[in-house]
């Protein structure tokens, strides 16, 4: 789970991120996806930091340009977190730091909620760590005269991580005793 300076951190983290591609999608930008590497948090005089190393926008790109790019970037941001792995340790070697973390922005269609409906677009600024999965889903609308504006919604509180992040641990455990 995470703890206070963690939750912190990645708030503010994910505000920026977040505020930053909401501001391109109402600029009428094209949204690229964007990936972080994140460091687990150092103590430095009574104040938590994290590193925290974007990675390439090219590299990223060669990825979704291949077949299977979803999966090959998916793949890639496991591995940065994976003990002992070959990207883990490139990483630590390019960047000084092991990923605890890593962080995945990218715009994605969230189901309609009725059949009939079509799905809605949606940024969503996903955190992925060796305890916690959060996906954060900030919707897009489409305006009448066809330009997008992008609701931001606040970052979870700790309390509510952790419950959900419970709830999911109960039910992949459930689903492994059932296989």
């Amino acid at each position: 789970m995470l703890d206070k300076h963690t939750w912190y951190i990645l708030k503010h983290l994910h505000h920026n991120v977040a505020t930053q591609q909401a501001a391109r999608i109402d600029a009428g930008k094209r949204l690229t996806p964007q990936a972080f590497l994140v460091s687990q948090p150092q103590d430095q005089q009574g104040q938590a930091s994290m590193n925290v190393a974007e990675i390439g926008a090219d590299f990223i790109a060669g990825l979704l340009a291949q077949a299977e790019g979803e999966r090959l970037l998916a793949k890639y941001l496991a591995d940065a977190l994976h003990e002992g792995s070959l990207i883990q340790q490139q990483i630590a070697q390019e960047h000084g730091f092991e990923a605890s973390y890593t962080l995945l922005v990218q715009e994605t269609l969230l189901p309609a909620e009725v059949p009939e409906a079509a799905p809605r677009p949606a940024l969503m600024v996903l955190f992925n760590g060796k305890s916690v999965t959060l996906p954060i889903f900030h919707l897009i609308e489409t305006l009448p005269d066809g330009s997008r504006r992008c609701h931001l919604r606040a970052f979870p509180e700790l309390q509510e991580i952790e419950a959900v992040q419970r709830m999911l641990q109960a039910r992949m455990q459930q689903n492994a005793t059932l296989h």
